[in-house]
């Protein structure tokens, strides 16, 4: 992992000289301006000398300008979208706006994404299965595997997840033929999941993959259910992937109780019987 040198200047500027934080301004401002010219033109900018430069270089820790345009071209390369904003949103109309076309836009692409044949086998697969693992990693990945138990244990089915990775290799380990994991990953690019996946096929269990097309978990997967989301260049937004996800789940469960029927009807029924008075009232969620 390349040393973050943008947030360490960041973190030291109360610790600069007067002119050494002119230095550290231009380089948290325009970091490209600074990887691409020379120290003159740099101490021109900023109206420093050219020892000031120099100076500034060993204060943060690298041992001149040299070593500073690498370590920012390392930080460089991450994503230019989390080093400026060039989408300002101030209001909180437009930001209310921005998230809520950005989460139609999600759904939408699960409708014209989503492959009915696939969802079909996958609900059939839960239902001879004999126990299910969800395993998610990160932020959307563990909710996503949190809230698949929430979604199937209504349902009577034996489910249980985990987003502790080694915890994951232990169950994976563990299972045997007619089980089922479940591996989300946005990215699908997880490389802990993708050896949950290994082990488990060693036993005959089978694999259900959420995540993208043409990724490395899809390709170990035997059942995969595939979104691609445009998320857009605006990192401030919370990623919308998660309402893609979170509709194909929805659709799973769905169709898992359907294909129940009067057995699913039977066990929603005693989750409400057991309910407090209080949540029976207004046709409240159940669950809620």
């Amino acid at each position: 992992m390349s040393f973050d040198i943008i947030s360490h200047i960041a973190d030291m500027q109360n610790q600069l000289s007067k002119s050494e934080k002119l230095v550290a301004e231009l380089v948290l401002e325009d970091a490209q301006y600074v990887i691409a010219n020379n120290i003159d033109d740099i101490s021109s900018k900023v109206k420093v000398s050219m020892p000031t430069v120099t100076r500034f270089c060993r204060s943060v820790g690298v041992s001149g300008l040299r070593e500073l345009k690498i370590k920012l071209s390392q930080n460089m390369k991450l994503d230019q979208r989390f080093l400026s904003n060039d989408m300002p949103i101030r209001n909180i109309e437009d930001i209310a706006q921005n998230i809520l076309v950005k989460a139609q836009q999600a759904i939408f692409e699960v409708n014209q994404q989503i492959d009915f044949a696939m969802v079909t086998n996958v609900i059939d697969v839960i239902l001879r299965s004999n126990q299910i693992f969800a395993f998610g990693s990160g932020g959307i990945s563990s909710l996503l595997s949190k809230e698949m138990v929430n979604r199937f244990f209504r349902f009577k089915i034996n489910i249980s997840e985990s987003n502790d990775s080694e915890m994951q290799k232990m169950m994976s380990a563990t299972v045997g033929k007619g089980d089922l994991l479940f591996l989300f990953s946005v990215s699908g690019y997880n490389e802990n999941l993708i050896e949950c996946a290994r082990i488990a096929k060693q036993y005959n269990a089978k694999i259900v993959a959420i995540t993208r097309h043409n990724t490395p978990l899809a390709k170990v997967a035997d059942y995969k259910l595939l979104i691609d989301v445009t998320e857009g260049d605006y990192v401030l937004r919370p990623t919308s992937s998660r309402y893609a996800y979170l509709v194909l789940l929805d659709i799973l469960a769905n169709g898992v109780a359907a294909k129940m029927d009067v057995q699913a009807l039977e066990i929603l029924r005693r989750l409400r019987q057991n309910q407090t008075k209080e949540q029976t009232i207004n046709n409240s969620p159940l669950g809620d």
